[in-house]
């Protein structure tokens, strides 16, 4: 199996994880854009945990950017590949530095 679960990469705290590259699949719980549409979080649960991975992507350095960002938001879901790395925001352990994006399936309407 590639993909790791959204439960293995928060347990302990991440450190099994941290600074490695993994790949996640799952759907958005929500999304926001900060630095003027230049970044977007993502926050993706894979029903494996009841609390969800933040997700940032980067519109200079994440493949895929654009149409990730067109998902619709709340409901979509998603592949990424990234690395772990420590959150400097408060609330959370880690989160991911998505170099890779893949939306897979749209939320339209």
């Amino acid at each position: 199996r590639q993909r790791i679960r959204v439960k293995e990469i928060l347990a302990n705290n991440g450190k099994q994880y941290m600074d490695k590259e993994v790949l996640v699949c799952g759907w958005t719980r929500t999304t926001r854009n900060a630095n003027k549409g230049q970044l977007l979080f993502v926050e993706l649960n894979d029903g494996s945990s009841g609390t969800s991975l933040q997700c940032v992507l980067d519109a200079e350095t994440t493949k895929g950017f654009v149409e990730c960002k067109a998902s619709g938001g709340t409901g979509s879901s998603y592949q990424f590949q990234g690395r772990i790395l420590e959150s400097p925001a408060q609330g959370q352990t880690v989160e991911m530095q998505v170099t890779e994006g893949t939306l897979l399936g749209p939320v339209l309407g």
